[in-house]
């Protein structure tokens, strides 16, 4: 569930299934839904959740859900506020009970339903299928992978994702870091670029990473109609120099206070090539040589900071991954 679309999947369950190599279309083993995010969260998840339910004859066959969601929300289970939406800028989601409401819906029990954030759970996908090693050399081909690489896996990373809004989640340890919370990286305060006079879009705290880098951010600093002519930019505009400098911040913390092995980017706002580029080389003007490391060095910094390589399909995938886990775990 994000800002902007929703899509959700039905699929029929496999022991010892294949996520990293699982095709979202349409198949007797799998069926795919899409809808937007509106602003009537109970409509919404009424919505999807009928769908689902035509395709299954008894929800009692429904054995689990994994629910990866745009945040604040509650995820301990301890808590009363498990599985609501929180203090989140889309004003209408906020204190939904997005997992009693979606199994309500499903008419399955409460505990079938298993919620992460968008982006903790994309970590988790990318820790346990994204094929990440430790390369200490940073010489390595790029076809190295687990299976082949002599070199360690690694045992933490941290995913961002720049869209509509921005998050962190970060693996530790193999497991998702989370304490009264989860993380919000997103809203970490930020150095102004000395250029830079926007004032930013958050509506809490104005020019927080997330008021500074998302495609909102974007389209009311270049005055746009639509975040969609984003794409019309040239590269060569100031904004990406912003942009690499305020995302490079935020990976340079997540290196300082964390002390990840990967940093890996999604989101819509990672699609234009020279981005990653452009973080890469504040992250080493920032940096200045603090951390000298050989993942940190200027060919070390390419293996580092990556992007995602699951796409447009990082969303579904990790709930499926959090879906499996719910019901595996019992």
């Amino acid at each position: 569930i994000g800002g902007t679309n929703i899509n959700s999947l039905l699929l029929q369950y496999n022991k010892g299934l294949d996520v990293a190599n699982l095709k979202i279309k349409d198949n007797d083993q799998c069926k795919a839904f899409h809808y937007k995010t509106s602003s009537n969260p109970e409509e919404t998840v009424k919505s999807f959740c009928q769908d689902i339910k035509t395709q299954v004859k008894y929800s009692s066959t429904i054995i689990s859900v994994g629910v990866s969601s745009f945040g604040p929300i509650g995820i301990s289970k301890q808590r009363d506020n498990y599985g609501f939406i929180l203090n989140t800028p889309k004003k209408a989601w906020i204190n939904f009970n997005l997992v009693g409401s979606i199994a309500n819906y499903l008419d399955i029990p409460k505990e079938r339903v298993s919620i992460e954030t968008d982006v903790n759970s994309a970590a988790l996908l990318e820790y346990r299928f994204g094929n990440h090693v430790l390369n200490d050399t940073c010489n390595s081909s790029p076809s190295i992978t687990k299976e082949n690489s002599k070199q360690p896996e690694i045992d933490s990373l941290a995913y961002i994702t720049i869209g509509t809004g921005c998050g962190v989640g970060i693996v530790a340890g193999g497991k998702q870091i989370q304490g009264l919370l989860h993380p919000e990286g997103g809203h970490v305060p930020i150095k102004r670029h000395s250029k830079d006079n926007f004032e930013g879009v958050c509506m809490y705290h104005k020019d927080c990473a997330e008021g500074m880098i998302t495609n909102v951010s974007v389209k009311e600093r270049k005055g746009l109609s639509y975040v969609d002519d984003i794409i019309d930019l040239p590269d060569d505009d100031p904004v990406w120099d912003y942009w690499g400098f305020y995302v490079a911040q935020v990976c340079l913390n997540l290196l300082y206070l964390v002390s990840v092995e990967k940093i890996i980017i999604g989101g819509g706002m990672v699609n234009r090539e020279i981005l990653l580029k452009k973080v890469r080389e504040s992250f080493a003007e920032l940096n200045n040589d603090y951390i000298s490391l050989p993942q940190t060095s200027e060919k070390g910094l390419e293996e580092f900071i990556v992007r995602t390589e699951f796409k447009n399909d990082a969303g579904i995938l990790s709930a499926v991954v959090l879906a499996l886990d719910n019901f595996e775990r019992k």
